[in-house]
């Protein structure tokens, strides 16, 4: 009894550049423009704040906002006035 394998390898390149191509046509190149002289607005100085600035640092910016939190990204929920240290 002889062992053939069920797909040539010619095959597989085959369907690999098949799967390839579609998965390349579905996702079509995307395009983004700013036009940074459209609907100028100030900005909220809400969202200005300072992280880890002593007393010193803070009266010389004149900073609305001291943030404090160990993780920069993911342990300070704004929303619910709360954080993570577990």
């Amino acid at each position: 009894m002889t062992f053939r394998p069920i797909a040539s390898p010619a095959l597989l390149v085959a369907a690999v550049a098949a799967a390839v191509t579609v998965l390349h046509a579905q996702n079509p190149a995307v395009t983004i423009t700013v036009d940074v002289a459209a609907n100028r607005r100030a900005i909220d100085p809400a969202i200005y704040g300072v992280a880890y600035a002593t007393a010193a640092q803070l009266q010389d910016l004149n900073a609305p906002l001291h943030r404090y939190g160990g993780n920069n990204t993911s342990r300070s929920n704004w929303q619910l006035n709360a954080d993570n240290r577990g």
